[in-house]
């Protein structure tokens, strides 16, 4: 009788492995959703991930990867169903917010505070990821916003990087005046645009009034707003933007710049990879000058996380790759093969001077915004980029916030 038994039991357990290989075999999985942009992207998380399954054998990591459109309808899936990915890539600030307020975001406060991160990441990511006092996310990489400009051009006429606006108009003013455009502008898809509005809206009222505004917490029918659009009507009353900015791509208005034909550009820095290498030791960065000393120094930079959905238990293996990822060994490793910045400020600099430029000035700002169609919803952002981009040809500032705040009643107080 014990023979039967014992093949039996045997059978069982073959069943159980074939079953569970991986629990059988005392390896756990970890299954880890990637929002994709590319496939050098891919490879790049792919490869810097699976060193954490090197670290800890007894753990697999499974990536789970879509691009943006498919991603955000099964993050929805996700959250809403309870089921899915133990660990999720998303982006800071309000679209993380926006999960949070419906409880479908865990806290990682108690592996934040046990391993003192705030020591480790800059004073904006943390912002980025704070919401009343409670941590939602593991900052990973961001990039900045800022003036991009031809050293020679600035040499020539005997510039220097501005670091008030009285000091930009003036950049602008010897520019026009030696028949330079200013400032290159390509708004044919309309987002480029919004930078404009974030960041006189920042440097005039702050990250607070700012979130609160893209939030419909308050009316744009507001003497501030007006304030955010007498100063960007006054660039444009002056002619300091090239003419058609409607007809150009972001990138297709780029070469401006490369023909000495425009002075400077507002853009992020995913710029620098589309400079013609010819002209990259000529090109140079600064920040959006400041307009109110009163006003704490914030910046435009979007900035992606890894969250936990509601339904991840924080388990040993939970805190592992948490606190794997907030390493500087694999943000440095991340971030220099991407050419983004570190949020962890102890990763040494990369070669990349753009990212070290870039890296000093995030690290000094006092708080981040996330880029305008990031920190309010799609149907506001989608308005609101047609509303600034008819402003621009019309520059008719009621009329701009009558609209806006239109759009505010119907896409964010509904």
């Amino acid at each position: 009788m014990i023979k039967p038994f014992f093949m039996s039991f045997f059978s069982l357990l073959l069943v159980v492995m074939f079953l569970n290989p991986l629990k059988s075999y005392g390896k756990e999985t970890l299954n880890i959703a990637v929002l994709l942009t590319s496939g050098q992207q891919r490879s790049i998380i792919s490869s810097s991930l699976s060193q954490f399954s090197k670290e800890n054998p007894d753990v697999d990591i499974k990536l789970i990867i879509y691009p943006d459109k498919e991603f955000k309808v099964e993050l929805k899936k996700w959250l809403d169903s309870g089921e899915g990915p133990d660990v999720i890539n998303w982006q800071a600030g309000e679209r993380l917010y926006q999960y949070v307020r419906k409880n479908k975001i865990k806290s990682v406060d108690s592996i934040w505070k046990k391993y003192q991160l705030s020591d480790k990441f800059s004073q904006g990511s943390v912002s980025a990821v704070t919401l009343e006092n409670k941590v939602y996310g593991i900052p990973i990489s961001y990039y900045q916003w800022g003036f991009y400009y031809r050293k020679s051009t600035f040499k020539k006429f005997n510039l220097s990087p501005p670091n008030t606006w009285d000091e930009f108009l003036e950049i602008c003013r010897v520019l026009k005046n030696n028949n330079i455009t200013p400032i290159t502008l390509g708004n044919k898809n309309k987002w480029p645009s919004s930078a404009w509005f974030d960041y006189f809206d920042l440097r005039i009222n702050g990250l607070d009034f700012h979130s609160k505004l893209l939030r419909g917490e308050i009316s744009f029918d507001d003497d501030r707003v007006r304030e955010v659009f007498k100063y960007w009507k006054q660039l444009l009353d002056l002619n300091y933007f090239i003419a058609h900015t409607h007809m150009w791509k972001w990138d297709e208005a780029m070469p401006f710049l490369y023909h000495h034909l425009a002075g400077m550009t507002l853009i992020g820095n995913f710029f620098t990879g589309r400079m013609p290498e010819s002209l990259k030791d000529d090109f140079d960065f600064f920040r959006f000058p400041i307009i109110d000393d009163n006003v704490p120094i914030y910046e435009e930079a979007p900035l992606d996380v890894f969250m936990l959905p509601h339904y991840t238990k924080i388990t040993p293996t939970i805190e592992r790759f948490l606190t794997f990822i907030s390493s500087t060994k694999f943000q440095e490793s991340l971030n220099h093969q991407l050419g983004m910045i570190p949020p962890n400020i102890n990763v040494k600099d990369s070669d990349d001077y753009f990212s070290v430029v870039g890296k000093d000035m995030l690290n000094k700002a006092v708080g981040l915004s996330q880029f305008f169609d990031r920190d309010t919803n799609d149907e506001m952002s989608s308005e609101a980029t047609e509303i600034f981009t008819q402003f621009i040809a019309k520059r008719n500032i009621e009329i701009a916030i009558e609209q806006l705040e239109k759009a505010r009643n119907k896409h964010l107080l509904k």
